[in-house]
């Protein structure tokens, strides 16, 4: 078997680990697709999060340790979990219908167009030659997060505080197959894109209709795969924190986010997301903050952050901690002081921002998500959470550019990415609140609302 085989082959670790926290007690009325989703992305998170622990107490990487401890590590959350019910069984469509036929048509030209960009190298981004790749390289030569490595004054450019995730995993596919593989790394985007299309669906539909659950799961991903391809995310973070940011966000606006397992199971993902990128961690603090203002009583509000920002608090600290000890960073890399501001570059950055999001299939990601949220029915209520997020994380990254004089040609390479988690929030916020009605097999009963 070639080393790029060996090299995705070891990425079934995550589902198979994962799977003891998703196929847990009060998950067991998702579809099996979306379970197998969640899973490897709390799969991924906790292995990635034992490595930092690992290099923090000077362990050296090896593949038995870390899929037992990893296996062990998921095995005490499930375990945790199953002692709350299982969650109510909605069932599934005893009919396809129109519009789950046309979503999944939709959703599969996109991915195998995502496929074949990255396979003819049209998706393959630029950073994975010059970032993500090096730094998983030495890593996996170390067995270790390479401080020494890191600390070069001359590879400053690496990013030496970006969180760990993405680099983890692929050093961890690495050492499974001997070496890094560079094809099989950039496969990760249509990977992910197609376990987010299988897995969203399920999540989506118990609560909201069909054609709305349709709709939606055709948005976000014909919006990130376009976004994807268009941008050249193959083989970077982008798409491993847009999987985590969309399945955390479809579990906290489903019928079931206010029972502890359901959040427990969104700040796993939370904390991937905020382990994958920097730009996962206001995401975070977004979704944290807004979700237990308006979803959570007030004497409960503080379990609710527990929940969501535990995992990202351990995982994001061990990193941080690492980096102070070793020397090799003190927090994130900033862009100058908090409070020095270029109030005058607003209007560069409006024109800049819509400019740079337009050149993407003329904003059609955005638009079209956009124009399902204007016309959704009432009420409004329901959206007001990830309208609310939309506009909070919209407002922050407005704020950072407005620390550069002339921020221009940043956003000309970054606008597109960071602003991506606006497709799945304003997509959601369109479909969520939608009656939930029909027979479904089994029953014959009507649901209620989502």
């Amino acid at each position: 078997m070639r080393p790029g085989l060996y090299w995705l082959a070891s990425l079934l670790v995550f589902p198979l680990a994962g799977s003891l926290v998703s196929f847990s007690r009060p998950f067991r009325a998702l579809p099996l697709s979306s379970r197998l989703a969640l899973g490897a992305g709390v799969g991924a998170f906790i292995l990635s999060t034992l490595m930092t622990i690992f290099s923090l107490i000077g362990v050296p990487w090896s593949v038995p340790p870390l899929i037992g401890g990893a296996v062990l590590v998921c095995a005490a959350i499930g375990r945790r979990l199953s002692l709350e019910s299982a969650g109510e069984d909605r069932g599934v469509s005893a009919a396809p219908g129109v519009y789950r036929v046309v979503g999944t048509l939709l959703v599969a030209a996109t991915v195998a167009n995502a496929t074949l960009a990255t396979v003819a190298g049209g998706a393959t981004s630029a950073d994975l030659i010059t970032f993500w790749g090096p730094k998983a390289q030495a890593f996996a030569a170390a067995r270790t997060i390479d401080a020494a490595f890191l600390s070069d004054p001359l590879l400053d450019y690496l990013h030496p505080s970006y969180p760990p995730l993405v680099t983890n995993v692929f050093a961890f596919a690495s050492l499974v197959a001997g070496r890094f593989a560079w094809g099989a790394a950039t496969a990760t985007f249509p990977l992910l894109l197609a376990a987010l299309a299988v897995g969203l669906w399920g999540l989506l539909r118990r609560s909201m209709s069909a054609a709305s659950a349709s709709a939606v799961a055709a948005l976000v991903v014909c919006g990130l795969g376009l976004l994807g391809t268009e941008a050249n995310i193959a083989g970077t973070g982008e798409m491993p924190l847009l999987f985590y940011e969309t399945l955390a966000l479809a579990l906290l606006v489903g019928a079931d986010a206010t029972k502890p397992s359901a959040q427990l199971l969104a700040g796993l993902l939370l904390g991937g997301a905020a382990s994958a990128k920097i730009e996962g961690l206001p995401f975070v603090l977004a979704v944290t903050g807004l979700f237990a203002w308006s979803r959570s009583q007030s004497g409960q509000r503080w379990r609710v952050c527990v929940r969501l920002l535990g995992p990202t608090a351990v995982a994001i600290g061990t990193w941080l901690a690492y980096g102070a000890l070793e020397g090799v960073f003190r927090g994130y890399e900033g862009y100058g002081s908090l409070l020095k501001l270029y109030p005058e570059a607003l209007p560069t950055i409006t024109e800049s921002v819509a400019y740079s999001l337009w050149l993407i299939a003329y904003g059609m990601p955005f638009l079209f998500p956009l124009v399902f949220l204007a016309l959704r029915p009432r009420p409004w209520r329901p959206a007001l959470f990830p309208i609310g997020v939309a506009v909070t994380l919209a407002c922050f990254y407005f704020f950072t550019y407005l620390h550069v004089p002339d921020p221009a040609e940043w956003i000309s390479w970054s606008a597109a990415r960071i602003f991506s988690p606006l497709i799945p929030l304003l997509a959601l916020a369109g479909g969520i609140g939608s009656p939930v009605p029909g027979r479904f097999e089994g029953s014959g009963e009507v649901e209620g609302h989502g």
